[in-house]
């Protein structure tokens, strides 16, 4: 049976981590990039699958580093869609990922700066992602917590308004 290099990435976005063991023993590339450039830890981080983020990064010749076509890693799809359970799992192996720079449009932003001018809606889920994100992210990095302290408790204030908000027009409905 031959193998199909793509198979790894399908599996990365389910919920069963033992098929993506399986896949590997049958000599599956763990760095594989389809024509998006996307690998199987990118679509595991952006699925939120943190049991098929650690299966994939117990691999020994995984690159986290890898860039999709736009110029994205594992780390940053993380990090701009909110995938707070996935970014901790891949923190939790990597914590030197945290001090990385992430590139957009030419401008280097820290994790942070990237969390904060990342495209996000107004919606009650967003929020809650952006603070577990944000928390996930503060965990890791202490200089952060020290430098960027006051703009975090600035937007943790405005997402709180927002909810409570929210929650108050629900109620009155």
């Amino acid at each position: 049976m031959d193998l199909d290099p793509s198979k790894i990435l399908i599996m990365a976005a389910g919920q069963n981590p033992h098929e993506i063991e399986e896949e590997l023993r049958r000599g599956a590339d763990v760095n594989f990039q389809r024509l998006d450039g996307n690998t199987a830890l990118m679509v595991a981080c952006f699925s939120n699958k943190p049991e098929c983020v650690t299966t994939l990064l117990n691999v020994p010749n995984i690159n986290v580093n890898l860039e999709n076509n736009e110029h994205e890693t594992a780390f940053s799809i993380a990090i701009r869609f909110r995938r707070h359970h996935a970014l901790k799992t891949l923190l939790g192996r990597h914590p030197d990922l945290v001090d990385a720079k992430i590139r957009v449009n030419g401008v280097e932003r820290t994790p942070i700066q990237y969390l904060i001018a990342s495209k996000s809606s107004n919606d009650t889920y967003d929020f809650l992602g952006f603070s577990n994100t944000l928390q996930v992210l503060t965990d890791f990095d202490a200089e952060a917590r020290q430098k960027d302290l006051e703009e975090i408790e600035r937007i943790r204030a405005i997402a709180q308004e927002a909810l409570t908000a929210q929650y108050t027009l629900t109620l009155r409905m």
